[in-house]
């Protein structure tokens, strides 16, 4: 099973702007996971935690993150998942 979800910054809602708000709450997550590993080459920003299964991006205003359950190949499809959701979102 695969899991995406989009968080976008908002203009006005968070004093750092909308690119800050995205990457603040990526490393809100970072801070509170166990395992996490970065990943080079998407997005601003981005890490995969070993144990939930998760690929977090932060790319300019847009935090996504992507889940894979129990696949040996978890991390690449994640990281097909979200190349395909960043390509799709307004810039």
């Amino acid at each position: 099973m695969l899991t995406l979800a989009v968080m976008t910054g908002q203009e006005g809602a968070y004093v750092k702007g909308p690119s800050a708000q995205a990457k603040d709450s990526l490393e809100i997550a970072r801070k509170n996971s166990a395992s996490d590993e970065t990943v080079a080459g998407l997005g601003d920003v981005a890490y995969w935690d070993k144990i939930l299964r998760n690929l977090n991006v932060a790319s300019g205003r847009y935090y996504v993150t992507v889940g894979v359950e129990s696949r040996d190949d978890s991390l690449a499809v994640a990281k097909a998942a979200a190349t395909k959701a960043l390509a799709k979102l307004p810039k």
